[in-house]
């Protein structure tokens, strides 16, 4: 079995920023790149102005994922609306002819 290795600090808040961002779809690259930013940061071995720099890539990564994808459709949590409306209905419907 393959050891799991620790989630650095980065990667961790860069987990919870893209969590935030689930509602959103077209940003599945600029989450990779995100994600492979933080875990270079957070393994460390870096001369300063490498880490300097990749910590302003991954900011720069970060607004941009915050910019690109779209809203995923409203359309869908309405019809789920609409799906339990209508299953309540129909229970509403049935204890009325049962009583």
């Amino acid at each position: 079995m393959a050891e799991r290795r620790p989630i650095g600090a980065h990667e961790r808040a860069v987990r919870k920023d893209v969590r935030a961002l689930a509602d959103r779809t077209g940003i599945e690259a600029y989450t990779a790149v995100a994600l492979e930013l933080a875990k270079r940061l957070d393994a460390g071995n870096l001369e300063p102005g490498e880490q300097a720099r990749l910590a302003a890539e991954l900011r720069r990564t970060l607004v941009e994922l915050g910019r690109v994808g779209t809203k995923k459709p409203v359309a869908d949590n309405l019809d789920e609306l609409r799906q339990r409306r209508q299953q309540r209905k129909r229970r509403q419907e049935q204890q009325e002819q049962q009583a």
